[in-house]
């Protein structure tokens, strides 16, 4: 068969980031993965501030791989510079988060209030030693020859074996929702450090070593891959603040940052403010990185190891104020000094030559100077003023676990200011015991930050969304009402996974010849096959895909063998016949009605499927067999899983979820999927492929968003094993018999049945069976020449 299978990256993978055709990602669309993209797009624009969904399918239904794919398309919208956030991924693993190891709790335990110590025991003897204190002749140890300790009299033989350790001592439960919820945040700090790091280390190295772009300044070329390693092994170490701005420089990034290469981002400003520069772009976008980074190193180090700080402030001030003035007269010691004397005899003879009329004041004036020359002037006068004010203040900053659901909302809003917008992936929630239970008394403390504070998606098995489903229905807007956003059912359309298939299975090559049409009627039959034998669940569509594909990528079923062997026709025929009555009317209103129940639709669409795969002779659609009927698709649901104790109750009290024995499905609910059933064989028992082919429904609803079901080829219509040759042969009413077997050999008990069923009268039925199992015993012992030449015959 000349059709080649397509491999594309996985979502978030390396290969997926690259440009163009080589990291397009092709995978299964689903009405889930659209209404989630829709809200991430908003949150990425900062329309919203979180959001959390509650995402659940069966084991392998492609749930992880949808979310990826979303988170995958808007990170390329955002790298494009349609989205001001980039989505930043935060993988969380649902039983880490919920559940305790014992060492958690043994720790909790022994800092809140430890247990009695156990009294020290000998190793070898396992006879108790003497406490401190006590009496340096224990009455349990008897001393004996050569320093040996004898038993204590009346034991002999081998010394009992030591005792076992005590258990740790029970917490009570309000204990153990806090211990929970600290584990919880813990994981949430881990899952942080590990995405930003990651984030950042990826853009540093981007920064340093681009083969195009505008970072040319920094490092030489030889030592950029060093720095870049260098940048993430220090990150695993919580550097300080100046050491990351250090780093920020290397690189020249302290104004543009290094998570947007091309310093723009549009849609972070307002239309203002982005007019007015020359480029919309943040202008302290590395500063924004540094204080988002630093927050979670400084978080990381609170569990990573004991932190702990001091502040201390101190105040002092001192004033004070002196002033000192002074005069002294010392007139004995006057006349003593010969300068005074001289100085004075200097005056008076010069005012004495000058004019001999004014002698007397002469000598006068020469008195006055030596006296003043010989006189000291001093005055004193002393004023001090003091002002004294000590503040010493010292503060213990809190830096334990206990503080992070106080300081987890800042990160958050710290790597949104700087332009990644953090989503919490928990995934495996299906692998919680007693979610139910675990959920609620984990909302209960963390709601606000899960379920309002960020985009969260909570993964799990379709059970608990069916529980939780069931629970509505009993009680008005419950307290479980309000966990979740929006819950969404992972189930593929069968006209999502005719469009997937559409781009996986390509008949030509880029420089090869056309395809021919026998190519092309293979590959529309092919798709058909694929749909009916993974029932539609995308980890069995991928099982079946690796089964049919070769080295290359081509195909390994021979060229016309979809279009000759009988076991790919009853494939084809059944699936075509389950999506006539999936985009029948009463189906698609069903649906509208209860979207929620997709899922249930299809499993009871495929019982005939399931029954016949089961390798069974007969399918039984009885009235009779509706409560059988029942219980088995209610088993599909995973109830038993989900099943939860009463609130605060450490044993099981009551289960929150009805017990899967037929009460998971509402009557009406049973009585219209048991139809759908019946309806379902009465087809292929009966109705031609001509009918099929002339009354192939139009879902009006496509236009509105509503599942499009894809119409067969008329290479598919021509292929149907339907009326004389159909799967089943009815027997009564809704009771039927299989005339192929699962390999697509007919069954010999069926092999002479040539006219209609639907032509046999009812009484005629029982009489054909007899003759079938006499033919039988005869061919038995008849040997094996009787049963040639009869089956010859």
């Amino acid at each position: 068969m000349a059709i080649f299978i397509l491999r594309s990256p996985e979502p978030l993978s390396e290969q997926s980031a690259r440009p163009g055709s080589e990291g397009e990602v092709i995978a299964a669309p689903s009405h889930a993965g659209h209404v989630l993209g829709n809200e991430l797009r908003r949150y990425c624009d900062g329309h919203i501030q979180g959001r959390s969904f509650l995402i659940a399918g069966h084991r392998g239904a492609g749930k992880t791989t949808m979310v990826a794919r979303v988170l995958d398309d808007m990170i390329k919208l955002a790298q494009d510079g349609v989205l001001p956030m980039r989505p930043l991924p935060v993988m969380l693993h649902g039983p880490s988060l919920f559940d305790p190891l014992p060492s958690d709790i043994r720790a909790a335990t022994a800092r809140d209030g430890p247990a009695a110590a156990p009294t020290p025991a000998d190793a070898r003897t396992g006879f108790t030693l003497p406490v401190a204190g006590g009496s340096a002749q224990s009455p349990h140890l008897l001393p004996g020859a050569a320093g040996t300790v004898n038993p204590p009299p009346g034991q002999t033989g081998a010394p009992p074996p030591p005792a076992p350790a005590p258990p740790p001592p029970a917490m009570d439960t309000q204990s153990k929702n806090e211990l929970r919820a600290q584990v919880a945040l813990t994981q949430i700090v881990l899952g942080l450090h590990r995405a930003v790091v990651r984030e950042y280390a990826r853009a540093y190295r981007q920064a340093l070593v681009p083969e195009t772009g505008p970072w040319r300044a920094g490092p030489v070329s030889a030592e950029r891959g060093e720095l870049a390693a260098q940048f993430e092994l220090e990150m695993m170490e919580n550097p300080p603040a100046s050491r990351l701005r250090e780093l920020w420089d290397l690189v020249g990034a302290l104004e543009r940052g290094i998570l947007f290469p091309t310093g723009r981002r549009i849609g972070a400003l307002g239309a203002g403010a982005a007019a007015a520069w020359a480029a919309p772009q943040v202008r302290d976008q590395g500063a924004r990185e540094l204080v988002a980074l630093n927050g979670i190193c400084n978080a990381h180090q609170r569990i990573s190891g004991e932190l702990s700080g001091v502040s201390t402030d101190l105040a002092h001030a001192t004033r004070e104020l002196q002033r000192v003035t002074g005069i002294d007269l010392k007139l004995a010691d006057a006349m003593k000094p010969a300068t005074a004397a001289l100085s004075g005899a200097l005056v008076a003879g010069g005012a004495a030559a000058g004019e001999l009329a004014n002698l007397p004041w002469a000598l006068l004036l020469g008195l006055a100077t030596a006296v003043a020359a010989g006189a000291m002037f001093k005055r004193t006068a002393t004023t001090t003023s003091k002002r004294e004010r000590k503040i010493d203040r010292t503060f213990f900053p809190d830096l334990s676990v206990r503080t992070l659901d106080r300081v987890i909302p800042i990160l958050l809003d710290r790597l949104r200011t700087a332009g990644l917008a953090p989503v919490f992936v928990i995934d495996e929630l299906d692998k919680v015991d007693d979610l139910h239970v675990a959920m609620q008394h984990m909302i209960r403390f963390l709601k606000k930050l899960v379920a309002e504070g960020v985009f969260t998606c909570f993964l799990t098995d379709r059970g608990y969304m069916e529980a939780l489903r069931m629970k509505a229905q009993e009680e008005a807007y419950g307290v479980a009402s309000s966990y979740f956003s929006q819950p969404l059912l992972v189930a593929h359309e069968p006209g999502d996974l005719d469009d997937y298939l559409d781009r996986v299975l390509e008949v030509q090559r880029a420089g090869t010849a056309g395809a021919s049409e026998a190519d092309a009627s293979d590959k529309q039959i092919l798709k058909w096959v694929l749909r009916h034998r993974s029932q539609m669940h995308a980890l069995a569509l991928t099982r079946e895909l690796a089964a049919v594909s070769a080295s290359g990528g081509l195909c390994n079923l021979r060229p016309g063998l979809v279009r000759e062997s009988d076991v790919y026709k009853l494939d084809a025929t059944l699936q075509v016949v389950i999506e006539f009555l999936l985009s029948s009317q009463p189906v698609v209103s069903w649906s509208m009605q209860r979207s929620g129940m997709r899922q249930t639709l299809f499993d009871a669409l495929y019982h005939v499927s399931r029954v016949w795969l089961s390798g069974v002779a007969e399918l039984d659609l009885r009235q009779t067999a509706k409560a059988a009927f029942g219980a088995t698709i209610c088993q599909r649901m995973n109830l038993e899983k989900s099943a939860g104790r009463a609130d605060g109750q450490d044993a099981p009290a009551r289960p929150a979820v009805p017990a899967c024995a037929g009460d998971g499905l509402a009557a009406a609910d049973l009585d219209f999927l048991f139809g759908q059933a019946q309806k379902l064989a009465r087809m292929l028992a009966r109705t031609p492929a001509e009918t099929i082919e002339a009354t192939w429904p139009n879902n009006r609803y496509e236009p509105e968003g509503l599942p499009k079901a894809p119409r067969p080829t008329q290479a598919v219509f021509e292929l149907l094993m339907l009326g004389p040759k159909s799967l089943l042969v009815e027997r009564e009413e809704h009771w039927y018999g299989f005339r192929y077997g699962p390999s697509g050999q007919r069954l010999a008990t069926l092999r002479d049945v040539a006219r209609e069923p639907s032509e046999i009268h009812g009484d005629a039925v029982p009489h054909l069976a007899f003759l079938a199992n006499l033919e039988q015993s005869l061919a038995s012992l008849l040997g094996p020449a009787g049963g040639s030449s009869g089956a010859s015959a």
